[in-house]
This record gives C-alpha cells, structure tokens and sequence, in this order.
C-alpha cells in the first residue's frame, strides 16, 4: 500500500504519539507555570508548543479504523464522523496549539489562528452533536474531544482577552 510521506511518517509515530503528547503537555504546562512566576523558560514553551501542533497535525493523517461490513452499506454521515470530523478536529488542534505558541512568542497573528481554531472546532463539534442524535451508525473515538474542548475554551480566552 502506498502511503504519503506525512502518513508513513504517522504511522511510524502512531504507538508513541500519546506519549509523546503527555510528555509535551507536561512540558507545556510546566514551562507555563514557570513562566507566569518570571523565570525566563520562554523558548522551552514555544518550542514544545510547536512540536505538539506538528504532532496533533500529523495525527490527523492517521488512518481511521475499520468499520465492520456486518452493519451493511455506509453513507456519507458515517463517513463524516468516522473519517473527516476527527481530521478537522485535529487540524483545528494543531492551529490553535500554534495560536498558543505565537502568544507566548508575542508574534503577531496569533489573535487569527485562535478565530480559525475556536470556529473550526465549534462546528466541528456541532455537527458531532448532531450526528450523534441523528444515531449515526459510526463510532467516534471520543478521547480527541479531551484534548478539543480544554484547547477550545484557552482558545476562547485568547481571543476574547489576549
């Protein structure tokens, strides 16, 4: 099977990636921590913020799971919630991690990604809502939302008070 470069790249990264994201938000929030205590770890934040947004923007290379044949023909909606809800959500992840980076890093823009980030997983999530109501056949892997929403309301923060 061929595979691009960002998804060979995924797949090679997919059994370390929680680990990896642990061991970065740990360092995020560390560095965070000392940063708003005046110790100068400013360089550590950004670049382990830059690293998650490149590992949540990979993750949504990662090919979906299977779904089984024995609930027979799929549509469009389970498609949208099996394969391109959790690829916009980790994309709109990735965007608002970068919004984050470019705060600290006082760069201009950072205002815009956080807009791009709020709005995309707002309806993002929106539209999961209302799939799940509809009773979408599709079973969504409901762990992204942990990392979606707590990136959501810093995102919400950013954009109403940075």
């Amino acid at each position: 099977m061929n595979h691009t470069f960002s998804q060979s790249i995924t797949l090679k990264l997919q059994p370390y990636s929680q680990r990896i994201e642990m061991v970065l938000i740990a360092i995020s929030l560390s560095a965070g921590l000392l940063l708003y205590v005046k110790v100068a770890v400013q360089p550590i934040l950004i670049i382990s913020l830059a690293i998650l947004a490149l590992l949540y923007f990979l993750r949504a290379y990662e090919p979906p799971k299977e779904l089984s044949a024995e609930n027979g023909p799929y549509g469009f909606a389970t498609l949208l919630v099996h394969s391109i809800l959790p690829k916009i959500l980790w994309i709109s992840s990735a965007c608002g991690v970068v919004a984050l980076a470019f705060f600290f890093a006082d760069m201009a823009g950072y205002k815009k990604l956080s807009k791009i980030a709020v709005l995309t997983i707002f309806i993002a999530l929106v539209i999961l809502l209302l799939a799940s109501l509809a009773g979408s056949k599709s079973k969504f892997n409901y762990s992204i939302l942990f990392r979606v929403i707590p990136l959501l309301v810093i995102d919400v923060y950013l954009v109403q008070n940075g």
